[in-house]
């Protein structure tokens, strides 16, 4: 009898042993249910995250774009690409190239460089066939280059200044404007906060400035003017010196809204037999 006793008292030691590990596997179940779940949830909202056109994708390691384009497919306010710049320092001169291709003739922002003082420090836009307008301090100034589009649809286009002259310059497909044109401020530094592409920093859509349509690539900055060698060899596709604040071959950058980066298409207009 005592001999059973104890067996009894072992089968309810054992089953409480098996009812207490019970317990802790439905924890343990629980715990990797829960975990399971919001795992689920975290990848299907980086899913919607990639492809949902109002959000923005942001690439803080330097990337080679060498052959990619951002294209720009709606023109609206949200569509733009932010460039992070390798220098915030005030510079007294400054050089911005860049390539792109659009079916709109007039009325685009291709960049915008906003400064804590002012939105839009320095932009450019294209107003008309062959018609560019260069805004310094809130100032346009306007350049009539003649329409010279090319057959493959892209435009070669860059814009020139330096604070100590006053001067400003255009080149478009390798030439230059034939007097440069004095900005309205002499011997004022740019103190560079934000760099847009395919946007006015200010939104000014009402009248003939308006948000990119198209696509852009081989986005070039410098500290200096450029010479006219120089700017021949970058429209030609020819070696040159790399950008010192916005460098193509590696760039950091944050696509917004619906801009996309691929290939650069082969836009060539098909010849009629």
């Amino acid at each position: 009898q005592v001999a059973l006793k104890e067996q009894v008292s072992d089968l309810d030691a054992k089953y409480a042993t098996l009812k207490n590990e019970e317990q802790d596997l439905k924890i343990s179940n629980l715990e990797l249910t829960a975990k399971h779940s919001a795992l689920q949830q975290h990848c299907h909202h980086k899913h919607i995250s990639s492809h949902d056109h109002n959000v923005h994708t942001h690439h803080d390691i330097p990337l080679d774009l060498t052959g990619e384009a951002f294209n720009f497919p709606e023109g609206s306010d949200s569509d733009y690409v932010s460039i992070t710049l390798e220098t915030k320092q005030a510079i007294n001169a400054a050089t911005v190239c860049l390539r792109y291709n659009s079916n709109i003739n007039s009325g685009i922002s291709l960049f915008s460089i906003s400064s804590p003082q002012e939105a839009n420090a320095f932009v450019l836009h294209k107003v008309g066939p062959g018609k560019y307008s260069v805004t310094v301090s809130q100032v346009d100034t306007e350049f009539e280059m003649g329409d010279t589009k090319q057959a493959s649809g892209w435009t070669h286009i860059c814009v020139s200044w330096k604070s100590s002259s006053g001067m400003l310059q255009l080149w478009v497909d390798g030439r230059g404007s034939e007097v440069p044109k004095e900005s309205v401020q002499e011997e004022a530094n740019l103190h560079i906060d934000a760099f847009l592409l395919g946007k006015d920093a200010q939104n000014r859509r009402t009248g003939r400035h308006k948000s990119f349509v198209g696509q852009i690539t081989e986005v070039q900055m410098w500290d200096y003017v450029l010479t006219h060698c120089e700017f021949s060899a970058l429209n030609s596709g020819l070696d040159f010196t790399l950008g010192n604040i916005i460098n193509w071959k590696a760039l950091r950058f944050t696509k917004h809204a619906s801009v996309t980066l691929g290939n650069v298409q082969d836009t060539c207009e098909k010849r009629v037999l």
